[in-house]
């Protein structure tokens, strides 16, 4: 795990596609504080022993709602322009948090059906304290600023 302040590591899933692939090298710290759209390392809820790499969408007193597959925080709509091909209108589902004190809520760029990905749409929201670690850039295969959203 994250033992160092700085720890370079390798995604190995699609569950973040398009803006981390397969294989990609990324650099993550453990000094720097979650911001809401970050990037971040969590604990998995279901294993705590395993890494998972997800984007930070809500914390503490938030009130979201992904419905037609638009996520609506505090009542505004989030430009999620990262997100893969048409995950944005592939959720049929409708969800709705409230985030508890020292709680937040994570979720997958690629939320495509056939991915599978593993979020807080499966195990609801989590307490911060599986945040393990903020990515920073992706150092391959090509020099990145990882965008945040508003």
């Amino acid at each position: 795990m994250f033992k160092n302040t700085l720890k370079i590591a390798r995604i190995k899933n699609r569950s973040m596609l398009p803006t981390l692939s397969n294989g990609d090298l990324v650099l993550a710290t453990k000094l720097k504080h979650p911001k809401i759209g970050g990037i971040v390392f969590i604990k998995n809820p279901n294993n705590p022993k395993t890494l998972m790499v997800k984007r930070l969408l809500g914390l503490e007193g938030d009130e979201l709602k992904l419905q037609n597959g638009l996520l609506i925080r505090n009542g505004i709509r989030v430009n999620e322009s990262y997100l893969f091909g048409d995950s944005m209108f592939s959720e049929e589902k409708e969800f709705c948090w409230s985030i508890k004190p020292n709680h937040c809520l994570v979720l997958s760029d690629n939320r495509l059906a056939e991915y599978n990905s593993i979020d807080s749409r499966n195990f609801g929201q989590i307490s911060v304290e599986l945040i393990v670690a903020c990515v920073i850039v992706k150092l391959y295969p090509s020099l990145q600023k990882i965008e945040v959203a508003n």
